[in-house]
């Protein structure tokens, strides 16, 4: 995957994809950042859809955490399959 895709921004340093499975059959690629949220949050939000993920993903699952007066997203995946 080119580097502009799993790095963050604007540094462009720090690494953003912390899984690829190297599948051609059932790819599954989980990005994350490096903050420690999911290690410090007591509760994770998950949600998945189906209708945004992009064409060659079968659907996008989402773990999001809370923080101050909101929530944020923490981690991706997308895999191919269901």
């Amino acid at each position: 995957m080119p580097p502009q895709f799993t790095t963050t921004k604007p540094e462009g340093d720090k690494s953003f994809q912390v899984y690829d499975n190297g599948s051609t059959d059932a790819l599954l690629l989980v990005f994350a950042s490096d903050t420690g949220l999911l290690g410090m949050a007591e509760t994770w939000l998950c949600d998945v859809t189906h209708s945004t993920a992009p064409k060659q993903f079968a659907q996008l699952f989402c773990i999001r955490v809370p923080l101050v007066d909101g929530n944020v997203s923490a981690a991706y995946a997308l895999p191919t399959g269901k």
